[in-house]
């Protein structure tokens, strides 16, 4: 990764997610250090250890993400749906039609997915989740954006995930990703 980076030149940056906080816990925090110590892997931009972790919080930044949810007004609707109503299958869009108001807390935020080839794969997906925080498609995006990410390195299990993201970049700026 480093060598990728320096033939870009470009920056190496370390990213936790933490939007999800019934999966983000002080010891998953520190392991990740532990791990990327341990790898030798050196990045530039980032929280440096477990203790200075809180100040690149994504949850730290909610409002922020929230205020970006603006520039999509006009695509996302407001879905009462819990996911036992959904089922195990693509969310059907709902409430795409219904006009609901949202509610932080009782509603999710949903992005009307037009592409046949995502919409198959994902449906129209949560933005902001039910539990009023950001969800983590859009918490990324939002932050690969801002820092000018061109290039991500993640399993080939997240995949379908970053092309969904390039769509969501794609809706919000014209070069999307670079």
């Amino acid at each position: 990764i480093e060598q990728m980076t320096k033939e870009a030149k470009g920056t190496l940056i370390l990213r936790i997610d933490d939007c999800d906080g019934t999966r983000t816990r002080p010891e998953f925090i520190e392991h990740i250090f532990t791990t990327l110590d341990w790898f030798g892997i050196q990045w530039q931009e980032g929280p440096r250890n477990a203790q200075e972790f809180p100040k690149f919080s994504q949850t730290a930044r909610k409002q922020y993400y929230f205020q970006k949810l603006e520039a999509l007004k006009d695509r996302i609707y407001a879905c009462s749906c819990s996911r036992k109503e959904i089922g195990e299958g693509i969310y059907s869009g709902t409430c795409r039609e219904k006009k609901l108001e949202f509610v932080p807390g009782s509603h999710a935020l949903r992005l009307r997915i037009d592409d046949p080839n995502l919409a198959k794969t994902f449906g129209d997906v949560v933005l902001w989740r039910k539990d009023d925080g950001p969800a983590y498609q859009w918490a990324s995006v939002i932050d690969d954006l801002d820092s000018k990410v061109t290039c991500i390195v993640r399993g080939e299990d997240l995949k379908d995930s970053s092309e969904l993201q390039k769509h969501i970049a794609s809706l919000l700026t014209p070069e999307g990703f670079g």
